[in-house]
């Protein structure tokens, strides 16, 4: 037995009002918070790309810049007033006895003076307008246009080696015996991985850019240092960066270059969790660091217009608490939201139901009076909202009903009078278009069995009539009986293929349309052609159409015409084309093809040279299947009949080879 006051909570109108409410402001609290959480999900992932993003664009910031200082080296091997210093001194070496004697010797004074003095050779070199112009244009000009030391020294060598412009002191004064002077000639300019310049005292590039004169030949080098960790300090404070973000720049070895944390250049942290997930030339993930969830986003260089690059890996790491901490909040409002929205809900929803009920009960009340026989009871009306219309639509529902009920019966007597009257009409209707049915297929069987009775009796007459007229031009010696005899058996030849042609077209559209294999068509209406001498090449696999049962009779009709009167016809093709509007099936042959004149009358019945029933025939045979054929040959070049099925009357099947 139910629990009255769970029967009364089941029943209740007020309850169901209340807990739909409730339902209803927890679901979309639900909604809301799921809504939240899978957007952090997408969030999380739209970050991860950006990071990756940001960090390709970050390293290919970094490739670019350096790049630029390439550039700046390459611009200046090609300056006239540098080229015409390097031909100079050129000129002023050649002129020498001994001119590598005389650079070994100020090899052996330059690198036996202290780092710290200047002989006055070097004094010269420096302050010659070479090195004074190449110092105001890249060294003077970052530091103070820029606030950045983006060259350390520069130094311009002739042909021979020795040094003819610096901005500071090099090592050596012969340089042709370093590496990176070999290889510069080799490649045209030559950019190192990053070392540290003493004499510059920055950690830093070396760029060598090959000089080159009016002619192509190779006059002398201009070297620079560029300043790795400025261009990488640059390219990083250019990015989006958080409070917490951190930025290390490697080499391949995972020795550092650069690093937004304090570090030693060439400090190795290839042991660091975030280096060996580093996989891929760029990409992002997570990993814990210190107790703390980050989010990594790395990218190798790839180097930029002709400069190669050297496989360092950019990474940039993001503490996650840090760029979820706007999401979380926002979390935490909507739940304290959303219990005050449930309370004051479940209250609302509460009064709600209470000022909507009570009229309901009402309501209940008095229909169930009037269901027991007190029609004269009516809903009291309190209100002019919805209810209160509700109650004066009731009542008038009620008085109409009394009004009405008197006369129903005897209308449904009437009615159903009328009803029976109209079936037996329409039972008559049908029984009338039934016998019509049968009577017009009888018709037709007789039709049918008649047409097949006279073209049986006819055919026997005719080869009865051939036996006899082959008896009498065998036993003639008249030349123009023997003639007149061959055109009566043409003549009765023509009424046999007119009687073949009548059975043939009686049967078309006799039957339903069927999905054909076209490939089986064609075998079974050439089948007893002579088509040995032929080439015969068909691309149908898997074809199949919606079409007659006759179909089969198009392809013997077309091959018998190329059998007939192709004359030279040695192949016969037979393919499709799938189209827009449909597909083609194409017949072609290389015989004499068709003349001009006659491919308006190519379909009509009784034109050509035979029977002039076999196109007409292919052609009704496509009609019925709501096909068209149409012939398209060049002259001279054979024939070509089109064949269109229009679409969804062909499909292609697997073709399983054997």
């Amino acid at each position: 037995m139910v629990n009255p006051a769970r029967r009364l909570f089941l029943g209740s109108i007020a309850a169901k009002i209340l807990a739909l409410a409730t339902i209803l402001i927890l679901l979309l609290v639900g909604i809301s918070i799921y809504a939240l959480e899978e957007s952090k999900d997408t969030l999380r992932d739209s970050i991860m790309e950006d990071v990756k993003l940001e960090t390709r664009s970050m390293m290919d910031r970094i490739d670019s810049d350096i790049f630029s200082m390439l550039h700046e080296l390459s611009l200046a091997s090609v300056d006239p007033f540098l080229l015409e210093a390097v031909e100079a001194s050129n000129s002023e070496f050649q002129a020498m006895d001994d001119p590598e004697e005389y650079i070994t010797q100020t090899d052996i004074e330059w690198t036996s003076t202290p780092p710290d003095e200047l002989t006055p050779l070097m004094i010269s070199i420096m302050n010659n307008t070479v090195s004074l112009d190449l110092r105001a244009r890249y060294v003077d000009h970052y530091r103070e246009d820029h606030g950045v030391d983006a060259w350390g020294r520069i130094s311009v060598m002739n042909e021979y080696g020795a040094v003819i412009a610096m901005t500071d002191r090099p090592d050596d004064y012969r340089q042709s015996d370093e590496d990176w002077w070999q290889t510069a000639m080799q490649k045209e300019d030559n950019v190192t991985d990053v070392a540290y310049d003493a004499y510059s005292g920055i950690y830093a590039q070396r760029i060598s850019v090959a000089i080159y004169d009016g002619n192509g030949t190779f006059v002398g080098e201009v070297m620079g240092f560029a300043n790795t960790i400025d261009i990488a300090r640059l390219a990083v404070t250019g990015g989006r960066l958080y409070e917490s973000t951190r930025v290390a720049l490697t080499d391949t070895s995972g020795a550092l270059i650069f690093s937004s944390d304090a570090y030693l250049f060439h400090e190795v942290s290839s042991q660091q969790s975030y280096f060996a997930l580093a996989l891929d030339d760029e990409g992002s993930f997570m990993a814990e660091d210190i107790g703390r969830q980050v989010l990594y986003g790395y990218a190798r260089s790839a180097g930029y217009l002709t400069y190669e690059g050297h496989d360092w890996m950019l990474f940039i790491g993001y503490d996650l608490e840090e760029i979820f901490a706007p999401a979380d909040d926002l979390l935490t409002r909507i739940g304290l939201m959303a219990s005050a929205t449930v309370v004051c809900g479940v209250l609302l929803a509460f009064v709600l139901s209470r000022t909507i009920t009570k009229p309901i009960t009402e309501f209940k009340r008095t229909a169930r009076q009037i269901s027991d026989g007190d029609t004269d009871k009516r809903v009291p009306i309190r209100s002019g909202d919805e209810v209160g219309d509700l109650a004066a639509t009731f009542n008038t529902m009620v008085d109409r009903l009394e009004h009405s009920y008197e006369g129903l019966e005897d209308k449904v007597k009437q009615r159903t009078m009328e009803l029976a009257k109209l079936n037996e009409e329409l039972t008559n209707e049908v029984a009338e278009r039934t016998r019509y049915s049968e009577a017009l297929e009888l018709a037709n069987k007789k039709l049918r069995f008649l047409g097949h009775l006279t073209r049986h009796d006819i055919k026997n007459q005719l080869t009865v009539m051939r036996g006899w007229l082959s008896m009498a031009r065998d036993e003639s010696k008249g030349k123009d009986l023997a003639e007149m005899m061959s055109k009566t058996e043409k003549a009765a030849h023509t009424i046999d293929a007119l009687l073949d042609f009548t059975g043939e077209y009686e049967k078309v559209g006799l039957t339903e349309p069927v999905w054909l294999e076209v490939p089986r068509l064609f075998k079974e209406g050439v089948m007893g052609l002579d088509t040995q001498k032929l080439t015969v090449s068909l691309d149908l696999d898997g074809l199949e159409i919606l079409g007659d049962p006759m179909f089969s009779k198009v392809f013997r009709n077309l091959a018998d015409n190329t059998l007939r009167h192709g004359q030279k016809a040695t192949r016969i093709s037979v393919s499709h084309e799938v189209r827009p509007d449909g597909l083609a099936i194409v017949y072609e042959d290389d015989g004499i093809g068709i003349e001009n004149e006659a491919r308006a009358k190519l379909f009509q019945r009784g034109y050509g040279k035979n029977t002039g029933l076999g196109l007409y025939l292919t052609k009704e045979i496509l009609d019925t299947s709501g096909m068209i054929i149409r012939e398209t040959s060049v002259p001279g070049r054979g024939v070509r009949f089109e064949m269109l099925v229009p679409s969804g009357k062909f499909r292609f099947h697997p073709v399983h080879s054997a």
